[in-house]
């Protein structure tokens, strides 16, 4: 699906990314099956597990995303990063610690 004027293509559900990857892993793992010598219904079936799997990881790898950025505003709280630890933690790791080393 394009949008206009040549922009980035518009991504409106995954199944845009799964399916034709999906299906493309699946004739390759139905061919791989069928030449190591499995039956054909299990050829079938393993590769289009094999295909469902590999499509859900190329969807997932080329999906637009990442981190959402937080909305600063002026009098809003931030929020706490992962290196600002309540003091407490500190305190009883170290006593762990201690008796660790007894």
């Amino acid at each position: 699906m394009r949008s206009p004027k040549g922009q980035q293509p518009v991504i409106n559900d995954m199944t845009d990314l799964i399916v034709p990857a999906a299906l493309r892993l699946w004739l390759v793992f139905l061919l791989i099956f069928a030449v190591l010598g499995y039956s054909v219904t299990a050829s079938i079936l393993f590769g289009a597990m094999g295909g469902f799997a590999g499509g859900l990881v190329s969807a997932w790898w080329r999906a637009p995303g990442g981190e959402p950025m937080a909305k600063e505003e002026g009098g809003g709280s931030k929020r706490p990063s992962l290196l600002q630890l309540p003091k407490w933690r500190f305190t009883t790791e170290r006593r762990h610690l201690r008796r660790r080393q007894r």
